[in-house]
This record gives structure tokens, sequence and C-alpha cells, in this order.
């Protein structure tokens, strides 16, 4: 969960610390900058789905949301030509810091790049779609009329949401894995499996993670090289083709193909080093 949020030097803000918690409601005249904290997390997240921010780049606007150019995001009475994002998560060792400096010339903002290192992080965990959509549901159901009975509408269905985000947030516990466990079983599991084969999941990617952090993952920079890429990707996709250690009968060649690349790209983000820095618990 998101527990803090700092911005500096962003639209309407010179500072904003924020404390975040399971249901936060902004509240505010209008021109306070409600919206604002909102487009932070947007641009954000569309600059890291497209691959922008791990160029240094911000995407300002995207299907998300768009906020205009450089000049327009750049508080007006900024100091120094500088906006900060800080980001605090509950199960991160260290909070997510991306520096962009102001360009006047180009019209631009580029990061620092001893920020982007960090970014593993937030990509390092599945997303729960399913949570940001039903989310941005029930904003534009308020957003689309405004009258009361909407709003109580919407404060109990952001209730119920929270709920349902604590409740995921127990679900390793009771699926009797890790955290890190449970993220690649979420990669490998798919709908309609017997009880059976979901056993067998969780044996899968709890045995593919001790697998994996015994030997490929500690290779200094192993994400550097292209021999060692190839091995990590390579141990994966044995392992999952595999009649011992491997996925259950019921998936198709596209499916242990698919799944073993989208496995890798969490690998790739997550475990920089052994143990991840990216994790609250990490037995090698």
């Amino acid at each position: 969960m998101l527990e803090r949020m700092v911005l500096r030097n962003f639209k309407c803000f010179d500072a904003l610390d924020l404390t975040c918690s399971p249901l936060t409601m902004l509240c505010g005249v209008n021109g306070m900058g409600k919206s604002s904290v909102i487009q932070a997390l947007l641009v954000l997240r569309q600059s890291a789905a497209s691959g922008e921010l791990n160029r240094g780049k911000l995407v300002w606007g995207g299907e998300l949301t768009d906020i205009g150019a450089g000049q327009d995001v750049l508080f007006e009475d900024a100091e120094e030509n500088v906006i900060t994002f800080e980001l605090y998560h509950q199960a991160a060792p260290a909070a997510l810091a991306l520096t962009f400096r102001y360009s006047r010339e180009a019209d631009r903002l580029a990061a620092d790049d001893e920020d982007l290192g960090g970014l593993a992080h937030w990509s390092g965990y599945p997303l729960r779609t399913d949570f940001q959509d039903h989310y941005e549901g029930v904003v534009a159901a308020y957003n689309r009329e405004k009258d009361r009975p909407t709003i109580e509408q919407t404060f109990d269905a952001l209730l119920k949401l929270a709920a349902e985000m604590d409740e995921e947030e127990t679900r390793a516990a009771r699926e009797g894995l890790d955290e890190e466990s449970l993220a690649i079983f979420d990669l490998l599991t798919k709908p309609d499996l017997n009880a059976g084969d979901v056993k067998r999941i969780k044996a899968v990617a709890a045995g593919l993670l001790q697998h994996l952090k015994a030997d490929r993952l500690r290779v200094d920079r192993w994400q550097e090289k292209e021999a060692t890429r190839d091995a990590v990707q390579g141990a994966i996709r044995d392992f999952l083709w595999s009649d011992r250690t491997g996925l259950p009968g019921g998936y198709t060649d596209t499916e242990v193909r698919t799944r073993s690349e989208e496995v890798f790209r969490h690998v790739f983000r997550a475990y920089p080093t052994v143990p991840s820095p990216y994790y609250q618990t990490d037995a090698a």
C-alpha cells in the first residue's frame, strides 16, 4: 500500500507531504490541488507503462491523463527548475525518489540518471489491474453526476474497495506462500484450475524462485550481461517446461511460453541482487 507521497514544485504545490491510508479522501474547494495529487500518480503510471520513465522521461499527455507541457507542470514560483516525486510503499525499504530537471529552452523535463535504478520496485510486483479498474470506474461514476445520492454511493463503493484491498494483502498467508512466491504464482495461474493444479502451481512458484535465487540470480550484475540474462530466461523456461518441476498438463505451449516471458520480466525488475531489495523479508 502507498503510505506517503511527497511532491515538490508540481503544478500548484511548492511542497506537499501527503500521508495515505487504505482509504484516503481528498477534500477542498476548487483550485486547492485535489486533481493534481491524482494527476501526479497517473503521470507516473502512464510514463512507466509506456517505458518512457525508464528512459528518464515523463508522459504528460496519455490515456490516463493529459496535463499539458513541462511549463504547465512546474510550480509557477519555483526557485529551482526541478520537480520531485517521492513515493513510500509499505513493502519497500526506501522511498522511490525521482527528480526531473526542467529545460525552459526545450520545454521538457528529464530525470536524474541516478534516480532511475529505484524504478524496479514499483514495477516489481504484478499489477492488481482489477483493483485499478474498479477504482477508476468508481471515480468516473462520481464525476458524471455529483448529487448527494451519487456521493453517498461513491463513498460506499470506496469503502468496499478498501476492504477488498485489505483482503488482498492477507492473501499470501492464506495461500501458504510468502509475498515473493505469491507474485510468481499470480503470473503462472489462470482461471478454472482444479484444486490439484492450484496446489501444483504454488509448488512451482516457490520452487522456481528458490531455484533462481540459489544460482542464476547470484551472478554479479546479471541484468547487464546478455549471457547471464539469457541464462536466467533459459532457467525459467526449462523449469516451467519440465515434467518434473513445471506447470500442470492443462497449459498449452503458448501459455507456458507466455508465462515464462512474464516471469522473466518480473524477475528482471525485482531481483537486481539476492536478497531482493524490494521485499520486506527475503530468505535467500
